[in-house]
């Protein structure tokens, strides 16, 4: 990343953001941010804290340097990995089409409104295995911000992207779920 990352795609803003929230649960000087995919005001004012901190000089744009000591730091977190964990909860050669039933597809739609309140884009659905219009907008929602094919497909690609953001929004810090935050 050569460029400031406010010129950058939204998938790589949101991952910003995510190890920014990843970081905040380390530093406390470092304010918890809505994952989004754009880079906003909150999302300078916590580059900028991690900046004052960590990696100086404070300017809010994240050059190679920052992004660099940024991914570093959150890698360094106690998660062992960023790899989705092996679950087999959806079946690696399964392709839910939009518009069929599949009762695996109950928990894609029940991460996803485990997400709803964290993440911006996300709609409210039912986990009731049925992918229809609000579960296919949530398919496409993460494939256009996972860099993947856009076809509302739920495939094992879109579901390791799942996965992963489920893993670092949900598992990696519960108190994201608490009243008052997000």
């Amino acid at each position: 990343m050569t460029q400031p990352i406010s010129t950058t795609s939204t998938h790589s803003v949101l991952q910003l953001q995510q190890y920014l929230n990843l970081l905040s649960r380390r530093y406390p000087f470092i304010t918890p941010v809505r994952a989004n995919g754009q880079y906003d005001q909150a999302t300078q004012q916590a580059v900028m804290q991690f900046q004052r901190e960590l990696h100086p000089p404070v300017t809010g744009v994240v050059d190679q340097g920052t992004w660099n000591a940024i991914q570093k730091a959150a890698k360094a977190q106690d998660l062992p990995d960023f790899a989705p964990r092996s679950l087999r909860a959806f079946p690696p050669t399964a392709n839910v089409l939009p518009d069929t039933h599949h009762s695996y597809m109950r928990v894609p739609q029940a991460m996803f409104q485990a997400l709803l309140p964290l993440v911006d884009g996300i709609q409210p659905d039912i986990a009731d295995g049925i992918h229809g219009p609000a579960s296919v907008a949530n398919v496409r929602w993460l494939q256009r911000r996972a860099g993947l094919t856009e076809n509302g497909i739920m495939c094992l690609q879109t579901w390791n992207a799942l996965t992963r953001l489920y893993e670092i929004m949900i598992t990696a810090d519960p108190e994201l779920l608490s009243p008052g935050r997000g």
